[in-house]
């Protein structure tokens, strides 16, 4: 087989063959532990293998003989309308388990389904009823026009930003949802969107130094960028062993899903009986330790105290001024101090104690500790026993 080996089209060559490598892995892995956003991860990198394989296959001279000049002419390698919604369905996979492409997501994939006509389209034309170049008179690849370039990168930035509205979205509700937020805000999403958005970021810059993207010298650092960041996405994914674990249902706009009919009742509506329902929440609190429970959601608490989540919610923001998660953890905060004051500190260590108190994690413990009173629990625990002892 023809293959020119050159500084691109190696180092290119091994990313393709790493990105088909790990795209396996994601199937597999998705087959055996019946993990539907891996599929999804693992069909978004193989697009990223065949997204880099023009200029892989362009450098190693495929262009210039034939009949490999004619495969890289018509198959439409670089879908470019297709990253972009898997993308967001990934995204949206991960934050909620039970998530699956329906009928009603279909519309996401018309515009790669007209350009897959259009290449189609230009197949039969060319190789079918002319037998000569008609299309391809010019001796570019159709993937790598200017427009086509354009509208690929215009359609993943849109769904770059949609599913980075997605994520922030949720991650507003999980806090004001559980009090174990930290422990499932999904890290690994934040990381993977950002790769993502460098990709359109790296993109546009190129397209500002080399508007007419056919010139393969001018962006072979492009692709090898590009294929280092969906490199970074596959290596992680598997790595990680990432999973979805959200306990919140979101709307496709990112937002929790709304009431049902009746569970809008009962809302606060005047600073009196927003201070009533302080005091009725503080006094169940105070008596029940609720916040010991790691596991604490709002819709827990709001069960106790018999109401709904969204009106325990408004009264948890408007009355003590922060989210459910920041409230729940400052009481543990609390509680943790009452503990040292005993001089608890002397028989268990200082995580010991945090569990006792709620927390359900060190990194958590730590967060929020200083968050509450900008000292690590070392310093505070030091600073109490010299107090102690004066």
């Amino acid at each position: 087989m023809h293959y020119q080996f050159n500084f691109y089209s190696a180092i290119l060559l091994i990313f393709f063959s790493q990105g088909i490598i790990f795209s396996y892995l994601l199937f597999r892995r998705s087959a055996s532990q019946n993990r539907y956003a891996d599929k999804l991860l693992g069909i978004f990198i193989v697009l990223c293998a065949l997204y880099i394989l023009p200029w892989m296959l362009g450098f190693a001279g495929w262009y210039f003989v034939q009949p490999y000049r004619d495969i890289m002419f018509y198959l439409p390698l670089q879908q470019l309308f297709l990253l972009g919604p898997l993308m967001y369905f990934y995204t949206c996979s991960q934050l909620d388990v039970s998530f699956k492409i329906v009928r009603k997501n279909f519309i996401h994939f018309i515009p790669a389904a007209m350009y897959l006509a259009y290449a189609f389209i230009v197949w039969v034309l060319d190789k079918i009823i002319l037998g000569r170049y008609y299309f391809y008179a010019d001796g570019h690849d159709k993937d790598l026009d200017s427009w086509y370039q354009l509208l690929g990168l215009f359609s993943m930035s849109i769904y770059g930003f949609m599913s980075m509205k997605k994520y922030l979205g949720y991650r507003r509700t999980i806090f004001n949802s559980v009090s174990f937020a930290d422990t499932i805000t999904f890290a690994w999403v934040k990381k993977y969107l950002f790769a993502f958005l460098a990709m359109q970021a790296i993109r546009i810059i190129f397209f500002v130094l080399y508007p007419e993207w056919g010139n393969f010298s001018a962006k072979g650092w492009y692709y090898l960028s590009f294929s280092i960041l969906f490199y970074y996405i596959a290596i992680h994914a598997l790595l990680n062993n990432v999973k979805s674990i959200a306990p919140v249902k979101l709307t496709e706009e990112g937002e929790p899903l709304p009431l049902r009919k009746g569970q809008e009742e009962n809302q606060p509506a005047d600073n009196l009986q927003f201070e009533s329902w302080k005091l009725r929440i503080s006094s169940f609190i105070e008596q029940h330790r609720s916040y010991e429970n790691p596991e604490l959601t709002l819709a827990d608490l709001a069960r106790d105290l018999q109401t709904n989540p969204t009106t325990l919610s408004k009264v948890i923001n408007k009355a003590y001024g922060m989210n459910f998660n920041d409230f729940i953890n400052n009481l543990r905060i609390e509680a943790f101090k009452q503990q040292l004051n005993l001089k608890v500190y002397e028989k268990h260590t200082l995580l010991a104690i945090a569990f006792d108190c709620g927390f359900n994690s060190k990194t958590t413990f730590n967060r929020a500790f200083k968050k509450n009173t900008s000292l690590t629990p070392k310093s505070y625990v030091a600073e109490t026993v010299e107090q102690n002892n004066i």
